[in-house]
């Protein structure tokens, strides 16, 4: 058995959290609006109920740690750091554009562009390569204009996550895109497990171990927040 994981997902209108050993997965997911603050405590409470463990018993929490919505993350956070207080678990904080990268990511090698809407004429972006099944982050997140973006992606790439369809419809034509449906959790303990808990080389771009008492989400670059 694998270690017991919660991952919690907060930086879209998805809100999505996971429990999981690696082997039995127990989901609870929302596309409701605006319901983060309201549903990720009951959905917490179930699994953990479901499984019949308590905090004490995870080997750790993963948090989808941004770019994103201000709200969401803040949400996410606050919730999770006040479940781990007093606690020795580690957190995992995972970007927020590698996890989606790593659910939209095809069979074989592939350039997957992962953007998040930033409102107005921004999406938060980043591109990844897929080599070998491993997700290789190039540059860091950053909101770029949309026409910055549109000059990045090139036929035969994969858009995936929120405001795609915002870019240039001559440009998406040649890509594959993944929308909401590429927005889990399981992406982001998948992330974990794969570069954290195997005990793999990570790079710190993609996942890190947080300090629980001064972590923050990654707010960056949205003008308009």
């Amino acid at each position: 058995m694998g270690k017991l994981l919660l991952s919690v997902e907060t930086a879209t209108p998805i809100c999505s959290v996971v429990l999981t050993d690696g082997n039995t997965y127990a989901e609870r997911h929302s596309d409701v609006r605006g319901a983060h603050a309201e549903l990720m405590p009951v959905f917490i409470k179930e699994l953990l109920e479901h499984r019949a463990v308590g905090m004490g018993d995870l080997d750790g929490v993963v948090l989808s740690a941004g770019p994103g919505s201000y709200t969401g993350l803040r949400i996410g956070a606050s919730i999770v750091k006040g479940l781990m207080f007093g606690r020795t678990l580690p957190l995992y904080a995972v970007n927020t554009l590698a996890a989606l990268a790593k659910g939209a990511a095809i069979d074989g090698d592939c350039v997957v562009h992962a953007v998040i809407d930033a409102r107005r004429t921004h999406l938060y972006h980043q591109e990844f390569r897929v080599v070998d099944g491993v997700l290789i982050a190039v540059g860091v997140p950053s909101a770029k204009e949309l026409a910055e973006i549109n000059a990045l992606v090139q036929p035969g790439a994969v858009v995936a996550g929120t405001g795609w369809n915002r870019l240039d419809p001559a440009v998406m034509a040649g890509v594959a895109t993944a929308g909401l449906e590429s927005v889990s959790a399981k992406n982001v303990d998948a992330l974990c497990r794969e570069l954290m808990c195997e005990g793999m080389v990570y790079d710190e771009t993609i996942i890190r171990h947080a300090q629980v008492e001064i972590f923050e989400p990654d707010y960056r670059g949205n003008p308009y927040q």
